[in-house]
């Protein structure tokens, strides 16, 4: 399918971003040209998952999993990865 839409200069949040539809949906938003930021519950698959998006490092992933938008460090965490 792919996305067709120009998405230089624009910033994506992905969540669930290291399985499934998710991941595939950080793959079609870079394809797009977008900066994306992949988060979820398992750090090791966000890690392995943003280095099989993208080797060249564009894609970002929290330090820490995040594991709930509702809590004030988790959504800051996630921000903060958006404005790198």
């Amino acid at each position: 399918m792919g996305i067709k839409k120009d998405f230089e200069n624009k910033i994506a949040i992905v969540t669930g971003g290291g399985t499934g539809i998710g991941k595939e949906t950080a793959r079609e938003l870079l394809a797009g040209g977008a900066k994306v930021v992949i988060n979820g519950r398992r750090e090791e698959i966000l890690r392995d998952a943003a280095h099989e998006l993208d080797p060249g490092g564009k894609l970002e992933s929290p330090a820490t999993p995040v594991r709930s938008l509702s809590r004030k460090d988790s959504s800051q965490s996630l921000s903060s990865a958006s404005a790198d």
